[in-house]
């Protein structure tokens, strides 16, 4: 098996802290942007094969809850959506105020792409599970 590592150049996002675990966020990533580094790669990823970019142009994750767990960590409630698929998924995470009072969520897991239909596997070298990661920065709304 092989590792490859990609990064998303456009997304979109927004989150809402109404209590101490009550929270809204929501993260669009734009299928298209998907970028490994590696031209005949990245086509193959918006190709039918994968991300089928054409008709699912988005990735979409959405938090319902956080659940504190230990120190600056939460285990966050997400539904993840790819390819019109929606599976809810762990995200443990490490949450930080910053001073500027804005929000840092560091947070990664393991997706088992098969059940989003990301199964294309030819020659039997891509395993079943890939790791989603994020460093996101949230900034207070003024007012």
């Amino acid at each position: 098996m092989s590792a490859a590592t990609a990064e998303v150049t456009e997304f979109s996002g927004d989150e809402q802290l109404t209590g101490k675990s009550a929270v809204f966020g929501r993260l669009d990533i734009r299928t298209a942007s998907l970028d490994t580094g590696i031209g005949h790669r990245d086509r193959h990823l918006r190709s039918a094969d994968f991300f089928e970019i054409e008709r699912f142009e988005e990735i979409n994750v959405v938090v319902t809850a956080v659940h504190p767990s230990e120190g600056r960590s939460g285990d966050l409630r997400v539904n993840f959506t790819i390819k019109g698929i929606t599976a809810l998924l762990p995200l443990p995470a490490e949450i930080t105020e910053l001073d500027d009072g804005s929000i840092r969520i560091e947070a990664k897991t393991q997706v088992n792409r098969t059940q989003f239909d990301l199964d294309w596997n030819k020659f039997g070298i891509i395993g079943p599970t890939a790791t989603a990661a994020a460093n996101l920065v949230f900034t207070r709304s003024p007012g």
